[in-house]
């Protein structure tokens, strides 16, 4: 690390843990807005959690080191995360007696029946949400500082194509209850409809970032690839392949909350372990074999997440519930072709294009996009807009 750097690097971890501890102990309020289906206050707290940076920026004073600029940003962002994670908790206890702590009803029976519920879902979300850190971490290990810029820019970039569709998958395993209890006969078409919505929030953005990765870059990280010759390639590049892996799970991420609603996540729990498992040492052994790769952490990451959900889950859960291959893909067809026919509007963007050529270009594939899809974004909206007008008892 440069010389100085060191204390600065302690505040970020510090900061850093001390945001994924209040998170995690305030993790159970925010899963509630998601039980009472709550959906808007859950995704207006995610929301603010994640524009939260946007507000610290701006109160970094101007005077000063770069070094002490970047203290003070951690150090607020820190705050106003917590102070996000404490007001979720605040309004979720005010609108749930449930949420309301009863110190009374501890007991050493109460925690075993807490701990009872760490089962198989929890295994599939843990490995889930751990294979990208898990190749950041081993590119940072196995290829060296000088291969970990690159990854670390083309995974925040990347990422976008999936937290667009967080929302959008937001409380279905909750909704996905409810159906099966009351109308099992709708979760084929229910299934569809999440399908779908997940489709078209994921697959229109990552064609952009795949297309567009060289020119999205340099809008967003201009100087500092003016200051590093080939930086700019390779990360492009490592977006590349990281966008593919993250357009797979957030259309994946619809089904499987679907059927992790209807109880059926053990049947794949074992699955999406192993291969969790085998994924970083497969990378391990490969660049033993091959030397150290640039695109190799990635390219194994892209397999192994396109055959544990494009593959592995898919079959298992067609034999569980016949039919539901055939609504995957009845479901992502029209998204599918919409961006086809959008993406050669991107082609120019394939290399370093300037503002103007991003500006031009993007805005004639969104509105394509809007014309071939909108009528049936429409469609899709209509019955949840009504369902949320009968629940808020408007005409």
């Amino acid at each position: 690390m440069p010389e100085g750097t060191t204390g600065l690097a302690r505040k970020i971890v510090l900061a850093e843990a001390t945001m994924a501890i209040v998170g995690i102990c305030g993790s159970p309020y925010q899963a509630l807005f998601g039980v009472r289906e709550r959906f808007v206050l859950q995704n207006l707290v995610l929301l603010a959690r994640r524009t939260v940076s946007l507000v610290a920026i701006v109160f970094v004073s101007v005077d000063g080191t770069a070094e002490t600029q970047l203290a003070e940003f951690v150090t607020l962002n820190a705050w106003l995360n917590v102070g996000v994670v404490i007001f979720a908790v605040l309004a979720q206890s005010a609108l749930e007696p449930l949420a309301r702590p009863v110190f009374s009803k501890a007991s050493r029976r109460a925690l075993q029946e807490i701990m009872s519920t760490f089962g198989w879902n929890s295994v599939v979300v843990l490995f889930l949400n751990l294979n990208v850190r898990v190749v950041a971490l081993l590119v940072n290990l196995l290829l060296g500082m000088a291969s970990t810029v690159p990854y670390q820019f083309a995974i925040r970039l990347s990422a976008y194509a999936r937290m667009i569709a967080e929302g959008t998958a937001s409380g279905v395993d909750a909704v996905t209850v409810r159906i099966q209890k009351d109308t099992p006969e709708r979760i084929s078409a229910w299934l569809r409809k999440v399908t779908e919505i997940q489709a078209i929030a994921t697959l229109p953005i990552g064609v952009l970032i795949f297309l567009a990765a060289p020119t999205l870059l340099q809008a967003w990280l201009g100087p500092v690839f003016e200051d590093s010759p080939g930086l700019l390639e390779t990360t492009s590049f490592v977006t590349r392949l990281i966008v593919i892996q993250m357009i797979i799970r957030a259309v994946a991420d619809g089904w499987i909350r679907v059927f992790y609603g209807l109880g059926l996540v053990a049947r794949y729990a074992k699955v999406v372990a192993l291969v969790g498992i085998l994924q970083p040492i497969a990378i391990v052994l490969l660049t033993g074999v091959f030397g150290p790769l640039l695109a190799l952490p990635a390219l194994v990451l892209v397999v192994a997440t396109a055959f544990t959900q494009l593959v592995v889950i898919p079959i298992r859960l067609e034999r569980v519930r016949p039919g539901f291959l055939a609504d995957i893909r009845a479901a992502v067809k029209w998204p599918l072709l919409a961006t086809a026919l959008a993406a050669p509007l991107l082609i120019p963007l394939w290399e370093p294009a300037g503002p103007k050529w991003l500006f031009g270009c993007g805005s004639a594939y969104v509105l394509l996009l809007v014309v071939v899809l909108g009528r049936r974004v429409k469609a899709l909206r209509g019955p949840l807009a009504v369902e949320v007008k009968s629940r808020l008892g408007v005409n």
